[in-house]
């Protein structure tokens, strides 16, 4: 695994917790539907039918919360590593990029830079960034970081 890719991983699971987040939406209004039949009568049990949406709700919820903490976590390990980075403008595009997300063009309206110079910034950034995991080692960012990022 490459910095930027281990960086990326609070992007990865920012997606995953939308997706769950509009399943969820979509199995709470399954349970409260009124029909949905096209006009036919099915011979089902209601409370049956019930039972299951609101168990396929409360699972989403969970797949939601578990994704949620997670997510936490790794924001947690990519601020600790960023937080070593001694350029406040790399640090800044580094927190923009990988913490809040945020699109290459609004990084670079808010630093005040062309977005090419920015890419260049970042480059930057991410070789301190690797150099920094490696210096630290994994008793400061816990023992799966260091291990997990290649080094070029």
């Amino acid at each position: 695994m490459t910095v930027k890719e281990w960086l990326n991983r609070g992007y990865r699971l920012e997606r995953e917790i939308r997706r769950l987040s509009n399943e969820r939406v979509k199995a709470y209004e399954r349970i409260f539907e009124r029909g949905g039949h096209d006009g036919e009568k099915v011979q089902t049990s209601k409370t049956n039918r019930t039972e299951e949406l609101y168990a396929r709700y409360l699972e989403y919820d969970e797949k939601l919360n578990e994704r949620i903490d997670e997510l936490y976590r790794v924001k947690a390990e990519i601020l600790t590593a960023v937080d070593a980075v001694e350029d406040s403008l790399l640090r800044e595009i580094l927190i923009a990029r990988y913490i809040n997300f945020q699109k290459w063009d609004t990084i670079a309206d808010m630093v005040g830079y062309d977005v090419r110079h920015v890419y260049r910034l970042h480059r930057r950034a991410l070789d301190m960034t690797e150099k920094m995991i490696f210096d630290m080692g994994a008793e400061t960012l816990g023992n799966t970081v260091a291990g997990k990022i290649t080094q070029k």
